[in-house]
């Protein structure tokens, strides 16, 4: 992440009994550590920052690491997480999972070209804040129609994805281009992300695409696919069908 700090993620069910295995002198739950929060904990005699934040949709942790200590602590991980069935998963599996579970990726979703109203994320945006660096250039763009609005999209085709910059057609005029492509193992659909134009955008609207020279047709969907009531992240509930409120509590220093 930075030349001091790297960080690891820790994704699945187990995640949280494969972390209260490691942790030195607490124990954490749903309550203690719930989502998107961010607590100092112990792994062994390091100490780390730990964000419970997941971009795969599924219950998950960042690990922020001292360079220093990462190969203890990526060492403490696999070897505990044996008894969990720990195995490694890499970028194409990520790219999937965050598509399935609508959530953006940096560089290819979240891009300069378009503004956070465009991209979908106008409910993090608070025009009434004083101050907010870029602030006055975004009022001024919301003086006009957006240019494009960012969709997720069901592929029918059996064979391939689109890849970024895979062009979007309606009947014939190009309507927009493709950021993110992959299949939805957990979801079986075949799923685009895509700047579109906004009089396309609406749920249900019928596109294609071209993929390796061919067109094959698709339809603008829900852009969460995967556990919306967001039950995985949060996981009030265990695996094993016990309450976290049962699990220790102690606070975390």
């Amino acid at each position: 992440m930075t030349e001091s700090h790297t960080t690891l993620v820790l994704a699945g069910p187990e995640s949280r009994h494969l972390l209260n295995a490691l942790l030195t002198g607490c124990s954490i739950s749903a309550e203690v550590f719930p989502w998107m929060a961010v607590r100092k904990i112990m792994i062994g005699q390091v100490r780390l920052v730990a964000m419970s934040v997941s971009f795969s949709g599924e219950l998950a942790y960042e690990l922020h690491v001292e360079n220093s200590s990462l190969c203890q602590v990526w060492q403490a991980l696999v070897s505990a997480g044996e008894k969990f069935g720990f195995v490694h998963f890499g970028l194409y599996a990520t790219e999937s999972m965050h598509i399935e579970k609508g959530c953006l990726a940096w560089k290819s979703d979240l891009i300069r070209e378009y503004n956070p109203i465009e991209t979908g994320l106008g409910r993090f945006v608070k025009l009434d804040k004083p101050y907010f660096v870029g602030k006055q250039g975004l009022i001024r763009q919301l003086e006009y129609q957006p240019k494009r609005k960012l969709v997720s999209i069901s592929v029918d085709c059996d064979h391939a994805y689109a890849h970024s910059g895979t062009p979007v057609y309606f009947k014939d005029p190009l309507i927009g281009s493709v950021t993110s492509g992959q299949y939805g193992h957990r979801t079986g659909i075949n799923l685009a992300l895509a700047f579109v134009n906004p009089g396309h955008s609406d749920i249900g609207q019928l596109v294609e695409f071209e993929i390796l020279g061919d067109q094959y047709p698709g339809v603008i969907i829900d852009p969460c696919q995967y556990d919306r009531p967001n039950r995985r992240v949060r996981a009030y509930k265990n695996e094993r069908g016990k309450s976290t409120r049962q699990a220790r509590t102690d606070s975390i220093p």
